[in-house]
């Protein structure tokens, strides 16, 4: 039977896709049984297990793969011969078990006595196959197929969040704990209080064990073991004898260290005669063993795996009795992949439980202290480079513009080398091609070789390697409820932001379009070429059609909708449709939006414009640098006047193939616009390119001042007008369960009690009452959503309306999940503080819900007095590796409302710099109808002047005091209407200092001006924060994150003058001398800036000009250390003569280089402490005490590097397909510093690893160990 959903999740297609890089599509589920039941899934926990399977680091998995095995739910489908009583609309789960074999083959030994989970034919939940052949699939979906068996009901006041990691990694520490008999009487040991750990204390407390010790390496995790429930606390690493001390003073210790170097011999030695010692972490090798911890005191050690269903029930039990409630942090289920990357970085912290949920739940952290698990103090969240190379595969530029590729190839070839074209990439400011070298193991393909044989050739001029690029995503806010728009509202917002004479949207406000909107100009003449995911020119506000005479009238598909790096080709044509990203759709609406056919009633900021569209990405987001060079070059030839792209990659370098050709369009008088990055937490020197490349407007991100979500409508009346019919319109925002179903009920408040605690014995039978009620914070009182449902129920209550005393929580989409409750929905503060006043007088308050059938949207714009106008901490920061300043400037980019495609939705709220890169493209086609001139470095320069320098936002308060830093925001937040009306130009758009090695001290500028009348300035300085780059730790130096250290030491600047008169029809020079700050570490690299500001006397605008230097040297820093290259065991050092016995290469099926198994392959680790022009790795034989050098792997060296972690895996087979024999070998990285000179030794950080021993089996995943 066909079901009328589908199965969709993030889908798994190889190892890289831990990085960030599952892709949402519908995969194929377990063929259906009548055992069966389908789960809508709600909540999806994220394990450790969940880490090592998308990296294949536990044996092979079986991609595609959809993992998650931490599932919880509402049952949808149930079998017609289900057990377990489960029923449609239950509140289910599954854990890491979802089959065995039941004894269905012939009695079990494990299966008969209720112990499914040791059963040899174990099916897992994902990375399985089922009984019936079909794959298994995990929960990071929509729905979940499951045999009944293994479904678990949910009992009554377990909220899904808590309930879901509790499947696994609660009843993984349940089960030992229920096993030896934990109770009263009892003293039980902890070791590792992460998310194991934490639930084993809680549960070891719950269970009623006398004493319940903790114990871990040092000792600030005590104050949160204590908060567990820990009676003691054990720092083994800060007092020497606590072994000794502690010695036979427990019955039952349970381990859930996964560290072969733990002190076991010490650990049985704490407890007493008979004791046991269960591990359930999994070492990555052997741990030693002494027999005599064993013998002496007759202790146990024994192991235990997840639990059986029947273990999960008895669980639930205990916890629906006792309240034990763990520690999680709630995702969206949007966010699988950055979740994934911040449970690789935060799996040290305690309480590294994460939930991802459906629908788009809010964050709730439940976890105290709340501070660890959304940012560390250092930037240790950037080990994953967006960008991966593709082996072999390459750019080159001619050097004769009078080449062609089948010149090249043919030379290529007469010099041994077989290769085939990729793309062609030729346009007039750029002459050349991708090609993929076909016989790579033929020509010794040994990447560092092949790159100079080929560079050797004289007919080429510049040579890169082809990398995947992906796109750095906008946060989505998800679509608009189902529902006819509201005409009233409509009309509303027509006659504030549409008519020709008055635009109150607020990004336009903000950046003064409004101001050009009054005068009539629109981008009239102006072609704005979009790079991007494609458009939906179908949308009624983006024309409803394609080609000449249309809004959107040119564009090309380069991609097709499929279209994934290495896996699924190129299918180009000539529609660039976008029906599926939606990216491009919204950026397009940001431009150039028209009024007729807008339900919203808003314009792009350049309504005038006409837009052409290429397709340069599809469905899964992702592409590469040359798709993307193609894509610039067609945009370029077809006669594009701006270029906007709202996409990048995080390196901080200009001399990549995109950053080059952008600046040589930007050089042929063509403006080219580029998002800055979506990297904010990840501090400065952070980025992207093209943004960085010469010329080129790189893209801040400014928060909006007002808070756009699109909510639900309902009707409201007051006393006697519920009777004479007189209603008033309300916005509401949904919740879980949806509130819905043409209702009206009288609205009731609890007052200050809150439904926290039990309502009092005169509350009024709430069964025809909607209850309002303050969302908890559930950290500070220990309240839940569900506690307070649980409250409303048991006074007869059904419905919920939430309200906060934020406005920007107003896209939190609560949920109760309390049986009883039926309908839950939140209201905007200000409708609460209206009900709540009318309530106190003594009023009535009827509230009115229509039917599904009936229901209706409307905008609501809500001020955001928190973080509006001000930089968004999400926005990436500069400066540039050189240090020239990056980003340019920025525009509004957060909380943006905009165009959608229509299949999706049609409008959508957005989060990033890929909003603030159109809004500022639209402005520079505004500018270019004001001026009359398309001359990007002209219009870069008026705009940098005429920018407005905001304050500093911290990310959690704003510091009206001080100003944000230069390479933070650039020249600040565009204002359109002062750079259309200024006729004064700046010879330069900022100044870059230098460091303390190439410190300029002196600049001198010109000033323009192309008016009428003399124009006076006064000259000043607006120190901005200064900030340091790097926090110092024992072993290196490590990128602070946001916000970075602040030091209160700021350069001091000198002027020739220090009031300047700049004739009519003349120019000015103005030097500047700078003292940098002195009283700082220059080892942490401070980077200063700040603001010339020119304050004008006359009429004409103000001006300002940015500026920045650093105090340090770029060159003296290290790029790697030994502590920062190393033979790594996933990221612990592999010791010297570690033995690695692998899988024999074959060399028609070469593994690769970038990805493998971290423990049991030979891998060096890199993480660079800078950016790097490039990086090497070469491999070493060591035999007689000398060093024998093989070659570099195939992949590098990279060039370009950002400062992100990356790894090269050694297979045993060299780049030119030579199987190395056992032996014993090294591997070499050598890193070029910051202003390094590649032919000067000196200039190369160069670490060799420890030697290890390479040996091959037969069969088998590889292992390894240690002498």
């Amino acid at each position: 039977m066909a079901t009328d959903y589908k199965f969709e999740g993030w889908v798994a297609d190889d190892p890289s896709s831990v990085d960030g890089k599952m892709v949402w599509r519908e995969y194929e589920p377990k063929v259906w049984e009548e055992t069966d039941v389908d789960i809508k899934i709600t909540h999806s926990g994220i394990c450790g297990s969940d880490i090592h399977t998308l990296r294949a680091g536990w044996g092979a998995t079986r991609f595609p793969a959809v993992v998650g095995h931490e599932i919880v739910g509402v049952a949808v489908r149930v079998g017609s011969q289900a057990e377990g009583g489960i029923k449609v609309g239950d509140i289910v789960g599954v854990g890491a078990q979802s089959d065995s074999c039941l004894s269905r083959d012939g009695p079990c030994d494990a299966c008969e006595v209720g112990e499914e989970n040791y059963c040899t034919k174990r099916v897992n939940t994902y990375n399985s196959l089922h009984r019936n052949g079909s794959q298994t699939q995990g929960g990071y979906a929509l729905y979940h197929r499951c045999p009944s068996y293994f479904v678990i009901k949910i009992p009554k006041g377990i909220a899904p969040e808590q309930a879901a990691p509790m499947l696994c990694g609660g009843v993984t520490v349940f089960s030992p704990l229920k096993r030896y008999n934990v109770g009263p009487g009892k003293r039980v040991g902890v070791i590792g209080v992460g998310g194991l750990g934490h639930c084993a204390v809680l549960f070891a407390k719950a269970l009623g064990a006398d004493k319940v010790v903790a114990i871990s390496r040092k000792s600030d995790k005590k104050q949160d073991a204590t908060q567990l429930g820990a009676t003691d606390f054990i720092a083994t690493a800060e007092d020497e004898d606590w072994a000794t001390k502690n010695a036979r003073t427990l019955d039952v210790i349970i381990s859930t260290v996964a560290s072969p170097k733990m002190p076991l011999a010490q650990y049985l030695g704490l407890l007493s005669r008979g004791g046991t010692f269960v591990q359930v972490g999994a070492p990555e090798e052997p741990v030693p063993l002494s027999a005599f911890a064993l013998i002496r005191t007759r202790v146990h050690l024994t192991g235990s795996v997840i639990g059986s269903p029947g273990e999960i029930r008895e669980m639930f039990d205990l916890v629906a009795a006792k309240g034990v409630k763990v520690w999680v942090e709630t995702r969206p289920m949007k966010e699988a992949n950055q979740a994934v990357l911040d449970m690789v970085d935060v799996s040290a912290l305690l309480g590294s439980n994460l939930a991802v949920a459906n629908p788009l739940h809010p964050r709730i952290y439940t976890k105290p202290p709340p501070a660890k698990l959304p940012r560390a103090e250092t930037s240790e969240n950037n080990n994953v480079n967006p960008s991966e190379l593709i082996p072999g595969a390459y750019i080159v530029e001619f050097a004769d513009d009078n080449d062609t590729p089948e010149t090249f190839f043919n030379s290529l070839k007469a010099d041994g080398l077989d290769v085939e074209s990729r793309m062609d990439l030729s346009n007039r400011l750029f002459k050349g091609v991708s090609f993929q070298v076909k016989n790579a193991g033929e020509v010794h393909h040994d990447s560092a070789l092949l790159r100079r044989k080929i560079e050797s050739s004289p007919r080429i001029r510049s040579l890169w390697p082809v990398r995947t690029i992906q796109l750095a995503k906008p946060e989505d806010h998800g679509a608009p409820a189902n529902g006819a728009i509201t005409k009233a509202n409509a009309r509303r917002q027509e006659a504030a932001f549409g008519n020709s004479t008055k635009d109150t949207f607020s990004p336009h406000v903000m950046t003064q379009v409004d101001k050009l909107r009054e005068q009539g100009i629109t981008g009239k003449g102006v072609r704005i070429a979009i790079i991007d995911s494609g458009v939906d020119y179908t949308h009624p506000a983006l024309g409803g059609c394609f080609g000449p005479g249309c809004l959107v009238e040119a564009g090309w598909d380069f991609t097709g909708d499929d279209f994934l790096p290495n896996v699924r080709p190129l299918q180009p044509d000539a529609d660039p449709m976008d029906n599926c990203a939606g990216h491009g759709t919204h950026v397009a609406g940001i431009i150039a939006a028209q009024l007729e056919g807008n339900e919203y009633g808003f314009t792009g900021a350049a309504p005038g414009a006409k837009l052409a569209a290429y397709r340069a990405w599809g469905c899964a987001s992702t592409s590469t640098n040359e798709v993307l060079l193609a894509a610039f070059s067609r945009a370029f030839e077809e006669g594009a006047d701006i270029i906007s792209c709202s996409d990048g990659d995080p390196s901080g370098w200009a001399e990549d193939a995109w950053g080059v050709l952008a600046a040589r369009i930007v050089d042929a008088g063509v403006p080219v616009v580029i998002s800055e990055g979506n990297d904010g937490g990840s501090g400065m020197f952070y980025a992207s390119t093209p943004a960085t490349g010469r010329g080129v407007a790189g893209s801040g991100a400014v928060t909006n001042s007002k808070f756009p979500t699109i909510l639900n409508e309902g009707t409201f009346s007051v006393d006697s007008n519920s009777t004479s019919g007189a209603k008033s319109d309300f916005a509401y925002l949904p919740g879980v369960p949806e509130l819905v179903g043409d209702l009206s009920l009288q609205l009731w408040s609890p007052g200050e009690n809150n439904a926290c605690s039990e309502l009092p014995d005169d509350t009024p039978d709430l069964s025809n009452k909607i209850v309002l009620l303050l969302f908890p914070d559930s950290r500070a009182t220990g309240c839940y959503p569900i506690d307070q449902g649980n409250k409303i129920v048991a006074k007869g209550g059904h419905y919920i309306l939430f309200y906060t005393n934020d406005n920007t929580t107003m896209r939190d989409e609560q949920y109760v999940y309390s049986e009883g409750i039926r309908g839950v929905a939140s209201i905007p503060p200000y409708q609460s503080d209206q009900w709540l006043s009318l309530l106190e007088q003594g009023r009535g308050v009827t509230i009115s819900i229509p039917s599904a059938n009936n229901t209706r949207t409307r905008l609501e714009e809500l001020e955001n007095n928190s973080s509006g106008s001000y930089m968004g901490s999400f926005s990436s920061w500069g400066p540039t590796w050189e240090l020239e300043a990056s980003p340019q400037f920025a525009a509004p980019g957060a909380n943006i409302l905009s165009t959608f495609p229509v299949a999706l939705g049609g409008y959508r709220v957005m989060t990033g710099t890929s909003m603030s890169c159109p809004l500022n493209a639209a402005i520079y086609a505004l500018l270019a109808e004001a001026h009359g001139t398309k001359d990007p470095n002209r219009l870069r320069s008026i705009v940098s002047s005429t920018s407005k320098p905001l304050a500093w936002y911290d990310g959690t308060a704003a510091h009206t005091d001080l100003i944000a830093p230069v390479p933070q925001q650039g020249a600040g937040l565009i204002q359109a209407f002062d750079a259309a009306r200024s006729n004064v130009e700046l010879s330069v758009d900022s100044i870059s200092f230098n460091d303390t090695d190439y410190f300029t001290g002196n600049e001198t500028f010109t000033i323009e001006n192309h008016g009428s009348a003399d124009v006076v300035f006064e000259v000043t300085h607006r120190k901005a924060v200064t900030m340091y780059t790097f926090v110092e730790t024992t072993d290196r130096l490590r990128a602070a994150s946001f916000p970075n250290p602040i030091i209160e030491e700021w350069a001091e600047l000198q002027f020739s003058s220090e009031k300047i008169t700049v004739p009519a029809g003349g120019s000015a020079e103005l030097t500047v001398t700078c003292i940098p700050p002195s009283n700082v570490n220059a080892t942490r690299l401070p980077v200063y800036s700040g603001y010339i500001a020119l304050t004008s006397t006359t009429d004409a605008p103000s001006l300002s000009l940015p500026y920045l230097g650093v105090v340090g040297s770029m060159h003296g820093i290290s790029v790697i250390t030994p502590a920062q290259a190393y033979l790594a065991n996933y990221y612990s050092q592999a010791p010297a003569n570690t033995t690695y016995t692998i899988k024999r290469p074959d060399p028609a099926n070469p593994p690769l280089t970038d990805r493998g198994d971290q423990s049991a392959t030979p891998n060096v680790i890199i993480s660079p402490t800078v950016g790097t022009a490039s990086i090497e790795v070469e491999v070493l034989r060591i035999s007689g005490g000398k060093e024998e050098t093989l070659g570099s792997l195939a992949g590098w060296p990279l060039p370009y590097a950002p400062r992100t972690e990356t790894r090269a895996f050694f297979n045993g087979l060299l780049a030119d397909n030579t199987v190395l024999e056992p032996a014993v070998y090294a591997m070499k990285v050598r890193a070029l510093r910051i202003f390094g000179d590649r032919t000067n030794e000196g200039d190369w950080d160069v670490v060799k690893t420890v030697p290890f021993v390479l040996k091959y089996e037969t069969s088998g995943n590889g292992t390894k160990t240690s002498t």
